[in-house]
Order: structure tokens, then C-alpha cells, then sequence
């Protein structure tokens, strides 16, 4: 059975921190924040080790919302 992953988003709200609690913790701008939530950016790898460090999780539990504006199906 495949496990349920979650968005950054879900668990920054699950712990009740705020987005500039995030951000001040991986030493990034709020807006960056807003951004990997929305799906408007993919994090770096090395942000997303760091996010994935400070929520306790492993990479494969979180679910990056990237939006797909733009790209065509090959």
C-alpha cells in the first residue's frame, strides 16, 4: 500500500507553524516559502533536504505541488 504524502503545506499547519517560522528555519525569504506551497517553484535539493530534515520526514513523503502551466504532454 502506498503512502499518503503530504505537501509542505500540510505539515507546516499539522505542527502549527507559520510560513515565516518555515522560513526563518531553512534560511529562506517568506516569499520562497509561499512559492514551494503554491507550486510556483520546485525546491533545490538542498532545500528540500533541509525542509524534509526540519518536518522530520524523508523526501519521499513530501508531495511538491509543481503546477504544469506551460508544458505539453509528449
Amino acid at each position: 500500500m502506498a503512502r499518503q504524502r503530504k505537501t509542505l503545506k500540510e505539515l507546516r499547519i499539522e505542527r502549527g507553524w507559520s510560513r515565516e517560522k518555515v522560513a526563518a528555519s531553512v534560511h529562506v525569504s517568506l516569499t520562497t516559502i509561499a512559492s514551494l506551497e503554491t507550486g510556483k517553484h520546485e525546491p533545490r535539493m538542498g532545500l528540500a533536504c533541509e525542509l524534509a530534515e526540519l518536518f522530520g520526514v524523508g523526501l519521499d513523503d513530501v508531495a511538491w505541488p509543481v503546477q504544469q502551466r506551460g508544458k505539453r504532454e509528449e
